[in-house]
């Protein structure tokens, strides 16, 4: 018996619904799906990727002083109509440019950075709740729109960074002069004109009295470990043979090793104990890459509890780093002495000071670091190969560029300039009057190179308490998310710098 089964109208016509309904909504899965992935920001190797693209179109804009000077002759006037000159191609720069209309001229004079080596350091210690807020009040794309892996992780790519900085410098407005050496400043006397000198080449760009002059370099040089007479030739040989590295070479240094036939070869550090002289960013990042770059087995850290930065250690990147690899790193209460670390042969030895491992600390509160004394798992180290130096940054001198400006007249004269809550944003820096009696404009400092005010200046205390005081408030302003751990010279700070200059004395040039 053959059974058949006819669909009413009503039934054809809810089958009808269906089928359209459920194809409408697979084109929409489909459309969502298209631009969540269109739209979402870059993978850590598509980051990569889109930021080498930025460098290479900013190379094939960017000329030589050697390329901008078609004259051999040492004095040239260069014409630069309506543009700011800023020396420097950081972060403060790209603030600057981001808030300035699109026909304003901006030249600026950079250098190679040596962030960009730093093959150790591929995230930076700040969070997106760190930077995200700052760099969009400073017109700046906002650190985890180009890093996903911000998303589920406590460090930003240093690529992100990156991006977005190439992304202000590769504007059709701005013109990058490269010097593979560094430029610095100067003048003839008798000349009201500033002087920017290429010192590889000694050629010269003449600066007309009426442009603005902005420094906004990085940070100064290391500092370097004191040596007593005595200690000299060990501490030569011990350079020469690698068992003593300054952090910024050892950070560039990507600790991959091939063998003889291009193999891959263990790591330089692999089994060993590094010792690091001074516990801030710069040691905590070579303490990162020593263990998990160059596989060493032990980190010791000197820095006294007392000096301990403690927004730094409050911060999720070093609670991550603890957690991950505290049972590795220890911590020696005091600062370092290569005397400590010298056998009677000047060749390295354990030191035995009390090393106490940071996974114990443990502590949240901001007074937290001076549990670390009670030492819950502290020991002598029984070996030591390698001290890497990271004990700050030279705050003696100004930033190399204003190291060539003549003196003979007299230390320069600073003003603090604050913005509407008392927080620093740059230093105006007035030259005297040549020997000729000549005036010159004055120097603005922005971001970085105004973190410190450089002790073989005019300074007197009521400029120390004044520039104190509105570092302090330019750090509150930035950390007002929590503690963070930005630090004086850190990207929320010179981001928020430069913004603040660009407004307030480039729009507004009465106030500066």
């Amino acid at each position: 018996m053959q059974v058949t089964s006819k669909l009413t109208q009503q039934e054809k016509g809810a089958l009808t619904v269906f089928g359209v309904g459920l194809f409408a909504g697979l084109l929409i899965a489909l459309a969502g799906w298209f631009f969540v992935h269109r739209f979402d920001p870059p993978r850590e190797k598509d980051l990569v990727a889109r930021t080498e693209i930025l460098r290479a179109a900013l190379q094939s804009k960017s000329r030589s002083l050697v390329e901008a000077d078609q004259q051999s002759a040492v004095d040239r006037v260069v014409q630069l109509g309506d543009q700011l000159v800023v020396i420097g191609d950081g972060f403060a720069t790209a603030a600057i440019i981001a808030n300035l209309p699109d026909d304003k001229k901006v030249r600026v004079f950079g250098k190679p950075s040596f962030w960009q080596d730093l093959h150790g350091v591929p995230a930076v210690w700040q969070t997106k709740g760190a930077l995200g807020l700052y760099f969009d009040v400073a017109g700046l794309r906002k650190p985890e729109d180009v890093d996903s892996t911000a998303q589920h992780s406590e460090r930003l790519l240093w690529y992100a960074l990156e991006f977005i900085r190439l992304g202000q410098l590769t504007k059709t407005n701005v013109e990058l002069i490269l010097s593979g050496c560094g430029v610095e400043l100067d003048a003839k006397d008798g000349s009201p004109r500033w002087r920017v000198k290429d010192r590889c080449s000694g050629l010269l760009y003449v600066i007309a009295p009426d442009q603005l002059v902005v420094v906004a370099t990085g940070v100064n040089e290391q500092n370097k470990l004191d040596v007593k007479p005595g200690q000299q030739i060990a501490m030569a040989q011990l350079l020469q043979n690698g068992e003593v590295v300054y952090a910024d070479v050892y950070l560039s240094d990507p600790l991959a090793r091939v063998d003889n036939v291009g193999k891959p070869a263990p790591p330089p550090d692999k089994d060993k104990t590094v010792a690091v002289a001074g516990g801030g960013g710069a040691g905590l990042d070579v303490a990162y890459h020593s263990l998990v770059n160059g596989q060493a087995q032990k980190v010791a850290i000197w820095e006294p509890y007392s000096g301990v930065d403690v927004p730094l250690v409050e911060s999720p990147a070093y609670k991550q780093l603890r957690s991950t690899h505290g049972g590795k790193i220890c911590r020696v209460d005091s600062r370092f002495d290569i005397a400590d670390v010298l056998n009677n042969s000047g060749r390295l030895a354990p030191s035995a000071k009390k090393c106490c491992d940071i996974a114990d600390d443990g502590v949240d509160s901001p007074n937290g670091h001076e549990t670390y004394r009670a030492g819950k798992t502290c020991a002598a180290l029984s070996s030591l190969d390698k001290v890497v130096v990271a004990i700050g940054r030279n705050e003696v001198e100004p930033p190399a560029p204003l190291r060539s400006i003549s003196l003979a007249s007299g230390l320069p004269s600073v003003n603090v300039l604050k913005s509407s809550d008392a927080s620093l944003f740059a230093l105006k820096v007035n030259y005297p009057a040549d020997i000729m009696n000549t005036s010159r404009p004055p120097l603005y400092l922005v971001g970085a190179a105004a973190a410190w005010l450089p002790k073989n200046w005019l300074i007197n205390s009521t400029l120390d308490n004044d520039f104190k005081n509105a570092r302090d408030s330019l750090l509150r302003a930035v950390n007002l998310q929590g503690d963070e751990g930005n630090p004086p010279v850190g990207f929320a700070a010179t981001v928020r710098m430069g913004a603040k200059f660009a407004v307030e004395c480039l729009k507004t040039a009465s106030s500066c």
